[in-house]
């Protein structure tokens, strides 16, 4: 497996703001907002269908769990096996830059001009950004990634924590939706307050 790369911009936030919660993983929360609504509008769902055909408040709520589970179970799987083979992707992107720049280090140098011609450096001002990145190279790959093939180290997420994330959003969206069934005797009262 290649070995992860940390994020210069996630460096950058870090040391011009001096605070732990500047980062460049703001993007989990459409996760996050994605999965309470998909655990709110299922169970709901699930529960006004199942409801009109069971009446009986046990066997709603009974359904109504089984079918949060079932639920929390296909968001984990589902965020878990996307995100690794997210990730899995962009392992296989970095080594592949790490495999370049071992085998033609002058088509990679020449990248980087290109890369430095485009923000408008003198050619002067090129080859001592070349010399600079290439004398190091960690840094030197870092910079491939992030500048030429547009991959934040610092965006890889990791599965299993991106699968509990989801799991867990799934579940803060679930929950709301059956606890009137838990409060309410009344089965139609339970579903309206649901919806």
């Amino acid at each position: 497996m290649a070995k992860l790369i940390r994020s210069p911009l996630e460096e950058r936030l870090k040391a011009w703001h001096g605070e732990e919660w500047h980062t460049t993983r703001g993007r989990i929360i459409r996760d996050i907002v994605y999965a309470i609504d998909t655990g709110l509008v299922t169970t709901v769902s699930f529960i006004a269908g199942i409801s009109v055909s069971l009446v009986i408040r046990n066997r709603v709520i009974l359904a109504g769990l089984v079918e949060i589970v079932a639920g929390t179970l296909a968001i984990f799987f589902g965020s878990y096996i996307s995100t690794k083979a997210q990730k899995h992707f962009f392992e296989n992107q970095i080594e592949r830059e790490r495999k370049e720049i071992e085998e033609d280090p002058e088509k990679e140098t020449g990248e980087i001009r290109e890369i430095f011609n485009g923000m408008g450096f003198t050619e002067e001002e090129q080859e001592i950004a070349v010399k600079r990145i290439t004398a190091d190279k960690q840094r030197w790959l870092e910079f491939m990634v992030q500048e030429e093939i547009g991959i934040s180290p610092g965006l890889i997420d990791n599965p299993f924590e991106i699968g509990l994330i989801s799991a867990g959003s799934f579940l803060l969206g679930a929950f709301p939706a059956i606890l009137p069934f838990f409060l309410f005797n009344s089965v139609s009262k339970a579903l309206v307050i649901s919806a």
